[in-house]
Order: structure tokens, then C-alpha cells, then sequence
């Protein structure tokens, strides 16, 4: 959806290059990659909304991420607003913003809010796409997981179920989606039946396939972590959260909120295993990375619901 027009095309490379950025949670760059790519579009008279619209969403996503929230605000409301008025009712980029602004206000604490927001996104993807489409289950499953922290099970269980079963036949049983699925439903397990949800995550994590340092790996691997916890067995807890630790750092850096979570759980798992002084240690770090990033909450218990945030 370049145009085209030179500067229509840079717009486009640059949409692309953001995205790769973002992946490797290259947050700083992406956000100067998506700004260029606006500018560039800003310029040209000719640039399609829907390149425009793609644009802002990726700068909304990349200043979230930097917890640079009314920034955020503001290009996603820009965003949403053009969405609405330049593309056709229905439009799947129009999903992707209020996918956008409904993590935008989940991280604001405005549940319902962005309960409202994804199930509008998921209504867009099922009209235009179908319920069965491999890109909708995805989509599902941010719903399903703000569903999950929230406690309501019965609201999430028939979301997951149906996502998993068109991610298990359409993008494989052993895509990072249809694994985010299975995370999603060990989550709810860890509770009542900590061995049931350690077996399954134990298959996710031993049929992990993707190469290169993945989220949704590091969170299989302290979702792990934590059913292990659960059983009181801290040695294993410990050395499975050592490895989310590993991948998260990896796939998003040190400073990342949902990094220092792990760090902080791992912490935990140290101390209760016996190893007070790396325990202490981690605990340090990730105390500091609060200070320092304006986080004012801190974790004293093990929290796994928190990483179900995509």
C-alpha cells in the first residue's frame, strides 16, 4: 500500500523496517522509523490513508512500549479518527488501531475500557474475515487473556478453545500463536491443577520451533516457572525462570516492563530455593529499573497474569 510516488514508497520501507524494530523491542528506533514514515506521508498529498493509518498505529505501539502513554494517546486517537473516516467501514487496519488503543488502556488501567475496544476489533476481523480466520483467533486471544487476569474464566475458556483449534489447523500446532493459546489456557490451570498445566507447558516449550528470541517463549518458560512453584519444587522453578529470564532479555531488553517482571518473579524462586544472594541480587536490579522507569508498583508475589499482555 506504498502509492506511488517515491515518497509513498520510503513511507512503506519504513513501515516495514518499524515493524522489525519492534519485534527485537527496538523501541527508540522504531519510534524514529515510524515518525520519518508519518512525516514522509504528511508531505504527500497522494499517500493512501491506509499507509498513513499503519504508520501512526506502529508510533502508538513503539510509545506505548516506551510508557510514553499520552503521547501514545494522541497518535492512536489521530489514528483511529482517519481509520474511521478515510477507509471502508469494516477495514482491518481499523482493527489493528483499536487493538492498539485497547493495550493503550489496558496499560492505563482502564479495563473495560479496553475490554470494549478489543471486542469492537474482534467484531471488525469476524465481519470482514470470518470467525474462522487464522488472523481473527489470533486477534481472540488478546481478548481472551484480558479475560484471564481479570478472573473470568467462563468468559475466556469458549474464546480459547475456539482460537486454539483454528491456530492448531491453519497456522500449526506449534506457531508462537497457537502456543500464546495453550500459555493462555495453562495460565487458567496453574491454580487448581498445577501438574496438568506443567505438562502442557512443558510440550509447548519442548516443541518450541522458531529460531530467534520470542515473548511468547520467555512467557511459556515462566508460566513454567510457575506451575513448578506451585508444586514446591523451587530448584526447577528457578532454572525454568533463568531461561524466560534469558529469552525475554533477548527479545525486548533488560529494562522491559514485562522483562522486570520475570526478573522479579525469578527472584522469588532463588530465595525460596535457597540462593539468597542472587536472589537479593535480582531483586536489586529490578527494584532500580522501577525507580528509574516511573514504574510505582512492585511485584511481591509471582505474577503471571501480567505477562498474558500481548
Amino acid at each position: 500500500a506504498g502509492g506511488g510516488t517515491p515518497a509513498c514508497e520510503m513511507a512503506a520501507m519504513l513501515l516495514t523496517q518499524g515493524l522489525a524494530e519492534s519485534s527485537l523491542g527496538e523501541f527508540s528506533r522504531a519510534t524514529r522509523t515510524f515518525g520519518e514514515g508519518v512525516a514522509l506521508c504528511e508531505k504527500d498529498a497522494s499517500a493512501p490513508p491506509v499507509l498513513l493509518v499503519a504508520l501512526l498505529t506502529g508510533l502508538g505501539e513503539s510509545r506505548i512500549s516506551a510508557d510514553e502513554f499520552e503521547l501514545a494517546g494522541r497518535v492512536l486517537g489521530r489514528a483511529l479518527t482517519l481509520a474511521e473516516s478515510s477507509l471502508p467501514a469494516g477495514h482491518a487496519r481499523t482493527a489493528t488501531v483499536l487493538d492498539a488503543l485497547g493495550l493503550l488502556q489496558l496499560r492505563q488501567g482502564m479495563t473495560a475500557r479496553a475490554e470494549s475496544s478489543f471486542r469492537r476489533a474482534l467484531t471488525i476481523l469476524a465481519g470482514s474475515l470470518g470467525p474462522d480466520h487464522p488472523d481473527t483467533a489470533s486477534r481472540s486471544l488478546t481478548l481472551a487473556s484480558l479475560l484471564v487476569r481479570e478472573g473470568r474464566k467462563s468468559d475466556a475458556e469458549p474464546i480459547l478453545d475456539h482460537a486454539r483449534r483454528v491456530l492448531e489447523t491453519k497456522r500449526g500446532p506449534t506457531h508462537p500463536d497457537t502456543l500464546f493459546a495453550i500459555l493462555t489456557q495453562a495460565v487458567i490451570r496453574i491454580a487448581a491443577d498445577p501438574a496438568g498445566a506443567e505438562t502442557m507447558l512443558r510440550a509447548a516449550v519442548d516443541s518450541w520451533q522458531t529460531p530467534e528470541p520470542h515473548v511468547t517463549a520467555g512467557k511459556l518458560w515462566n508460566a513454567l516457572a510457575a506451575a513448578q512453584y506451585r508444586r514446591r519444587r523451587y530448584g526447577d522453578a528457578a532454572a525454568s525462570g533463568r531461561r524466560s529470564l534469558e529469552i525475554m532479555v533477548s527479545a525486548v531488553g533488560r529494562e522491559h516492563r514485562q522483562t522486570v517482571i520475570v526478573m522479579e518473579n525469578l527472584g522469588q524462586y532463588l530465595a525460596l530455593a535457597g540462593r539468597k544472594r542472587e536472589s537479593a541480587s535480582l531483586r536489586s536490579e529490578a527494584e532500580k529499573i522501577r525507580r528509574r522507569r516511573g514504574w510505582v508498583e512492585r511485584r511481591t508475589t509471582v505474577d503471571i497474569r501480567t505477562l498474558l499482555e500481548r
